[in-house]
C-alpha cells in the first residue's frame, strides 16, 4: 500500500505582460492525498542491483483555493475614451478526484542494508472529475471621461450623439464597459 500527499501554501506571486499584472494572494493553497494498493515483483541482477515491476490501483483527492487581484491597464480605453484601469478581485476554488490503475517498472541500487536509490517509470490510466467555482468583482477607473465617450458611441462603430437617457445610463454604471 502506498499513501502519498502534499500541501502547498504560497506567498504573493506576480505574472503578466506590458499592460497586465496578476497577483496571487497569501491564501493560495493546494493539498492532495492519494492511496494506491498493488503488487511488486523484484528480480536481483547483482549483489547491489535489482529491477522490479508491478501494478497499482487507487484513487485520490485534490483541493486548490486562491484569492487573486488582476490589474489591466488600457492606454486607449473604451472606444478611444482615454486610459482606463480595470481591477478584478476574486477567489477561485477547484476540487478534483480521480481513480487510476498503473503499471510500473524500475531499477534500484542498494546503498546500504536498508537504503536503496531507485528510478521508476509508470504508465497510468486514470479518470478525473473536477469541479470549480468562484466569484469576482470588477472595478473600472477612467479619469478622462469614459462615461461621456460611452454615451456618444453606443451604436456600432459609428460615433453618434446620444440622448440624455443614454448618457445618464452610462454615467450610472449600467452601460456595459464603463463605470463612473
Amino acid at each position: 500500500m502506498r499513501l502519498t500527499g502534499y500541501y502547498s501554501r504560497y506567498d504573493t506571486a506576480t505574472a503578466g505582460g506590458a499592460f497586465y499584472i496578476q497577483e496571487k494572494g497569501l491564501t493560495a493553497r493546494v493539498w492532495e492525498v492519494n492511496v494506491l494498493v498493488g503488487y511488486e515483483w523484484q528480480h536481483r541482477l547483482s549483489r547491489h542491483w535489482q529491477w522490479h515491476y508491478g501494478l497499482e490501483v487507487g484513487g485520490g483527492y485534490r483541493s486548490k483555493h486562491r484569492d487573486y487581484i488582476n490589474y489591466l491597464y488600457d492606454p486607449v480605453g473604451f472606444n478611444g475614451g482615454g486610459p482606463k484601469t480595470e481591477i478584478d478581485t476574486g477567489s477561485r476554488d477547484f476540487c478534483l478526484w480521480q481513480i487510476q490503475g498503473r503499471g510500473f517498472v524500475g531499477l534500484s541500487c542498494a546503498l546500504a542494508a536498508r537504503v536503496r536509490l531507485f528510478a521508476e517509470t509508470a504508465l497510468a490510466l486514470s479518470y478525473r472529475h473536477q469541479n470549480s467555482w468562484g466569484s469576482y468583482t470588477s472595478t473600472i477607473d477612467n479619469p478622462s471621461g469614459c462615461c461621456k465617450r460611452a454615451a456618444e458611441s453606443k451604436k456600432g462603430g459609428r460615433v453618434v450623439r446620444a440622448p440624455r437617457e443614454l448618457a445618464a445610463e452610462a454615467c450610472a454604471g449600467t452601460f456595459s464597459g464603463c463605470r463612473p
